[in-house]
Parts: structure tokens; C-alpha cells; sequence
């Protein structure tokens, strides 16, 4: 690298700091930082502390990102001991943060699962809907939206049930798929259903043609 390529590089990253750090503007720092690794692959130290601040960018919005971001700088970068250290230690911090939310997420469908049992089947769908706040798309969330749904069934609240949709691809997902009664149970709530749908619908034929006849 030329030295101006170099004064170029060290500018466009102190531009994104002072974006991530003073403004608050993580997009736009998101982007100047991924354009530094992309335009001076050559300038290692600058790229590392690059990918090093869009990780800490990732982790501030919530993207999953943050951790392979970190784990390019260790397989890539390392020579750069600083950036190393400090993406090792991060990544720790990820680990341990996503151990305790998964603890909890656990804890909330376990809970869940007692109350269910204890015919509570509102305060179960409380906690199932912890789980889901706390790890959606995950194979946990999708137990708590099947649970919601056999909750919902179980207190006679068959059109909330129905809302409660599982597609094909999750229920192969869920550990302890329904069982046949309750799909036999769901199948005779969406008969009823409709059932009572039809009888809304020819009850309005009807009043309108009273109407016509009275006319």
C-alpha cells in the first residue's frame, strides 16, 4: 500500500468510529466499516480494527453476525494480537449470554409445561410466549407455539387455537410432535368452525330475502 492508500484507510476509520461511538449511527458505520475491508484488505491492522468495530456494531442491534465477525478476525488476522484478544473475549461474552437466555428460555417452557398440566392453561401460554420473546426461530420457540395452540384448545378457545399457526417444516421441528387425538381434536374444532360459519352465512341469504319478499 502507498502511504496516501494507508492516511486513507486510518481516515475512513476514524469516520466509522466517530459514526458507531459519537453519532450513533450504526447503519452508516456498518457500511464505512465493511468498505474499509472491502478497499484496503492490504492494510491489516486497519482491517482488523475494522471488522473488530462491525462486530461490536452487529452486537448493539442484535445481529447474529457479531460472532462470525469475530471469528474472521481470529482465523484471518492472526497476527494482530490486540484484535485477537479483544474478539476471543467478545466472543466469550456471546457464548455466556446466549447460554443464560437459552437457560431461561428453558426454564419458561418448562413452566409452561406445569401449569399445562395444572389445567392453567392461560398463565401456561404466558410463559410459553417468554420463550418465544426469547428465542424465536428456534426449535424452542416453535414447542411454545404448539403448546399456545394445544393451550388454547384446551381452555375452549378454539378460534385463538386456529390462529396459532405450525407450518409442515416446524412440526417436523418439534420435539414431541401432536398426537393423533389432537389432531382429531383440532380437525372436529375447524368442522365446527366452518359449520358455524355456513349457518352465519345462509342466515344472512335468508334476511335479505325476507327483505326482497317484504318489498
Amino acid at each position: 500500500m502507498t502511504p496516501g492508500q494507508e492516511q486513507q484507510a486510518g481516515k475512513l476509520l476514524s469516520e466509522a468510529i466517530y459514526q458507531e461511538e459519537v453519532n450513533g449511527e450504526l447503519d452508516e458505520a456498518i457500511k464505512t466499516y465493511q468498505s474499509i475491508v472491502q478497499q484496503y484488505p492490504d492494510d491489516r491492522k486497519v482491517s482488523a480494527e475494522a471488522l473488530l468495530h462491525l462486530g461490536i456494531c452487529y452486537e448493539k442491534i442484535g445481529m447474529p453476525q457479531a460472532y462470525d465477525t469475530y471469528q474472521d478476525i481470529i482465523e484471518k488476522y492472526a497476527e494482530q494480537q490486540d484484535e485477537v484478544a479483544l474478539a476471543r473475549k467478545r466472543m466469550d461474552h456471546l457464548r455466556a449470554y446466549s447460554d443464560d437466555i437459552d437457560d431461561k428460555a428453558e426454564q419458561h417452557l418448562k413452566t409452561g409445561n406445569e401449569l399445562f398440566r395444572q389445567w392453567e392453561y392461560v398463565s401456561a401460554i404466558q410463559e410459553y410466549e417468554k420463550v418465544i420473546e426469547l428465542r424465536p426461530n428456534t426449535v424452542l420457540a416453535q414447542n411454545a407455539q404448539y403448546n399456545i395452540g394445544q393451550s388454547y384448545l384446551k381452555a375452549g378457545l378454539y378460534e385463538d387455537a386456529l390462529t396459532t399457526k405450525i407450518t409442515p417444516m416446524e412440526l417436523k421441528l418439534i420435539k414431541k410432535p401432536p398426537t393423533n387425538g389432537a389432531i382429531k381434536l383440532l380437525v372436529v374444532c375447524m368442522t365446527l368452525l366452518n359449520a358455524l360459519a355456513s349457518i352465519k352465512s345462509l342466515s344472512s341469504i335468508i334476511d335479505g330475502m325476507t327483505v326482497c319478499i317484504a318489498g
